[in-house]
């Protein structure tokens, strides 16, 4: 606070006000003010956490008396006060030019469309309020709905974050709440060791393009599946298209029967062939006939090639949610590590009294 010695006149208080109005408007036109992807304060929609931090501090700065009174008498006391503003406006203009440049940052350009009800043109992806001004992105579309920073979606029912998922009249059917949709999302990787691989987890329909070239495509609706990638040495561009629908009409009337667990898409880091083998499993699923009377714990194995048993887990012991989230049971379901690809061919063996 000021004492009464130093309390400014009216004609300072007056332009010290003015000043702090101007200041304030600047330091909030910095912060919102689009600018390039790769800057942390990027501007609109202000979703990141650190915009959102800062912004929380503007407000308590600027709309708390004692915060802003205390400010204005230390930049009056600061000779080098009166280069804030033109240096305010430098930045805010240099940071609309570096938008202009390069508006898209690092990670996925991802494009979202809508299966149900979808939009009339094609090739056009849904706007996001996390893009609003992004516009001929590298993906084959004539815009992008977002940057993705990673993709990683799924493991909760409601994490997809869809862009149009806010859109009315689509949510007018109160029962769509599997959402039918499918996405492209694209990247470019660069790797400097052979042999490196790039893991794509999934539930519903993938594809997946390596510098235009098809490497996979698979359609699965059970359970979630891994995908894995081979890049070549240097630089590749990724695209990866995704589906996921419950039937296939776009405007059903009524809910439509689950086909399996909700959409899901991870994609990890590009790594090593062993790395991948150590973090993943084999999942052999099918059906034992009664008449048989093999127990599946007691009476069945898993060999290699060289006649050793593979350790298994038995998946219908396990009750997690995810598991009885619509997935398809069998009567059949064991799990085996994935580093018994090594000593390929495995086989499924029945050991019974007499023989096996």
């Amino acid at each position: 606070m000021w004492s009464a010695r130093h309390f400014p006149n009216r004609r300072e208080l007056v332009s010290i006000l003015m000043s702090m109005k101007a200041l304030a408007f600047l330091v909030f036109s910095f912060l919102v003010v689009p600018g390039s992807g790769f800057l942390v304060w990027d501007g609109l929609p202000l979703s990141g956490r650190i915009e959102f931090a800062s912004l929380l501090l503007f407000v308590l700065v600027f709309f708390t008396q004692e915060a802003r009174s205390c400010l204005a008498n230390s930049l009056r006391q600061r000779t080098w006060a009166r280069f804030i503003t033109p240096t305010l406006v430098v930045l805010c203009t240099i940071k609309l030019l570096s938008f202009a440049w390069a508006p898209v940052g690092h990670g996925f350009e991802s494009c979202y469309r809508s299966i149900y009800n979808p939009l009339p043109e094609l090739d056009v992806c849904e706007k996001s309020y996390e893009g609003p001004f992004l516009r001929d992105g590298s993906l084959p579309t004539q815009n992008i709905s977002r940057i993705d920073s990673t993709v990683d979606f799924g493991r909760r029912a409601y994490d997809w974050s869809l862009p149009f998922m806010n859109e009315y009249p689509r949510l007018g059917a109160m029962w769509l709440q599997r959402f039918p949709f499918e996405s492209k999302h694209f990247a470019a990787t660069r790797v400097s060791e052979d042999r490196t691989f790039l893991p794509v987890l999934a539930i519903g329909e993938l594809s997946v393009s390596v510098d235009g070239q098809n490497v996979a495509r698979i359609v699965n609706y059970e359970r979630p599946f891994l995908n894995v990638v081979p890049l070549p040495i240097g630089r590749s561009e990724v695209l990866i298209e995704f589906r996921y629908l419950d039937e296939d009409r776009t405007d059903p009337e009524t809910p439509p029967e689950p086909r399996g667990p909700y959409a899901q898409l991870k994609v990890g880091e590009p790594n090593s062939r062993d790395e991948i083998l150590k973090r993943s499993q084999i999942v052999i699923t099918g059906a034992i006939s009664k008449s048989t009377g093999i127990n599946l714990g007691r009476d069945l194995l898993v060999k290699n090639r060289n006649g050793d048993v593979v350790e298994m887990v038995d998946l219908n012991n396990d009750n997690s949610e995810e598991r009885k989230s619509f997935m398809k049971k069998y009567e059949f379901e064991v799990g085996l590590p994935a580093t018994s690809l090594v000593d390929t061919p495995l086989s499924v063996v029945a050991r019974t009294a007499s023989s096996e």
